[in-house]
């Protein structure tokens, strides 16, 4: 096995463990392109979804302050991707670092291309939301940015909030923002060159990335740079971010000393949507973690070949929701399947690998969600999410 090789099976033993490894040795990569090489396999043996990426030092004043000539990106996985008010499974966060950010959301696919892409024409083809980003890394001493590059960016997860209304005409770069953990003091914002555009820093990775070969995917988050200081967070805190433009996001970290019930049947219960038994592999944990009110036999207009299947009516618990959509779209047989919940008009589809959200002032984000549907193979009529808005079971 070659440098990279190991490299990345030492960081990918270190996801999935949880320890924390001293450091890469003789592995550890030389270059740019070697660290993007291990963050790459890394990706592939972990096996997981990319859902988007985060974008570290990505202002001049820290590119500056580490001697950087370009930022430090790194994928975010899907099964750490929560919405705002989540709480977050303490066993994947023992200890993080918790910031503050704005966050893109990607409206259309992004192809590589030659003539790359500019900040002034991605402004039509995405939506902006309010963001955590919490960072970990697999390592026991902090290494240099090669290495950060390799730990696939310091990933660890994010929280995502709702898309933020006429952001185009705002200054990003003077909205004041005020986080707060565990109700505790304002935390330092940055303000001046410790801020960067959130669409130049869109721009650059999307660039990077096609430099790479690679698309970014119609409904990806990305993860812009953060407007505060980091702050520590572990099982039991909580924060709350506020923005001036009016937006907010909110998370926390499940205490492991709370020893309060699971939801039980008809308790709780917020989201609700159609599961198709036939669409996933077996999976005891996802039919334990839904509430089937409601079975029915028949086929999909149009789709007659895949036989008559067995339409489930579910309803989930909001403290189980994002969880459980990951885990529906990491198990389904096929891309030609989806499973969708609603709830206050809002609609989360798990597609196999990917996660998306959509409401019926976001018409964006709808289309992205269907166009996406129609390029892994889902027939159109069965992807006309307008009418499941308020009408979850489609009745």
């Amino acid at each position: 096995m070659n440098r990279i090789g190991i490299a990345a099976r030492r960081l990918a033993e270190a996801w999935s463990s949880g320890a924390r490894i001293p450091d890469l040795g003789d592995a550890r990569p030389r270059r740019r392109d070697e660290a993007y090489a291990v963050q790459d396999a890394v990706t592939d043996l972990l096996g997981l979804p990319v859902a988007g990426w985060k974008v570290g030092a990505a202002t001049p004043a820290i590119m500056a302050e580490r001697g950087l000539d370009e930022p430090i990106p790194g994928p975010l996985f899907g099964t750490r991707v929560y919405v705002s008010d989540a709480a977050l499974p303490a066993a994947d966060f023992p200890a993080a670092n918790l910031e503050t950010e704005f966050a893109i959301r990607t409206l259309a696919e992004f192809p590589p291309r030659r003539a790359g892409y500019r900040a002034a024409d991605l402004a039509a083809v995405c939506e902006l939301v309010a963001a955590f980003d919490l960072t970990q890394s697999r390592y026991a001493v902090a290494p240099d940015s090669l290495g950060e590059i390799a730990d696939s960016g310091n990933s660890g997860g994010a929280v995502i909030g709702a898309p933020i209304p006429g952001w185009r005409d705002r200054d990003l770069m003077r909205t004041a923002v005020e986080l707060r953990v565990d109700g505790g003091d304002p935390v330092p914002a940055y303000a001046g060159a410790w801020r960067r555009d959130p669409l130049d820093v869109f721009a650059w990775l999307v660039n990077s990335l096609s430099r790479r070969g690679a698309t970014l995917a119609a409904g990806a988050v990305i993860l812009t740079g953060s407007l505060t200081k980091p702050q520590p967070v572990a099982p039991g805190s909580s924060a709350v971010a506020r923005f001036g433009c009016g937006a907010e996001v909110r998370m926390s970290i499940a205490d492991p000393e709370d020893k309060e019930p699971r939801l039980q049947q008809g308790t709780g219960v917020k989201w609700r949507g159609v599961l198709i038994e036939e669409s996933l592999e077996p999976d005891r944990e996802i039919w334990d973690r839904v509430v089937v009110t409601g079975r029915s036999k028949h086929r999909l207009e149009r789709e007659g070949a895949r036989g008559e299947l067995t339409f489930c009516n579910v309803e989930v618990a909001d403290a189980d929701v994002d969880s459980l959509l990951h885990k529906v779209a990491a198990r389904l047989r096929s891309p030609g399947w989806y499973f969708h919940v609603e709830r206050d008009r809002v609609i989360k589809v798990a597609y196999p690998g990917r996660v998306m959200e959509m409401s019926d002032d976001a018409p964006g984000a709808i289309q992205a969600a269907r166009d996406f549907g129609v390029s892994i193979g889902i027939h159109p009529e069965q992807l006309h999410f307008e009418r499941l808005i308020g009408n979850p079971f489609d009745q």
